[in-house]
């Protein structure tokens, strides 16, 4: 008896799905689109990605640009008087 009301008076952990979770948002677009929106060539935006600055996902044979790192390495750009 004892045994049941201690089961009982456990709490539960709550079933949290995925979805009760604010995902977050990311603007992916394909490298051709993310050339146009930077407005270098394939180079720079090679040297861009393997250094860090912006980043890039595959997904199969397709490369997607963020198009957040790209606004965040033009804000980072020191201006020129």
């Amino acid at each position: 008896m004892a045994t049941q009301q201690k089961r009982a008076s456990r709490k539960q952990p709550t079933d949290r799905s995925v979805t009760d979770r604010p995902s977050p948002v990311r603007r992916l677009v394909p490298f051709k689109q993310a050339l146009r929106y930077g407005h270098w060539g394939k180079n720079k935006a090679y040297q861009l990605i393997h250094a860090g600055k912006i980043k890039a996902y595959k997904d199969g044979r397709q490369t997607l640009v963020d198009l957040d790192t790209i606004d965040a390495y033009k804000n980072s750009l020191p201006p020129i008087f």
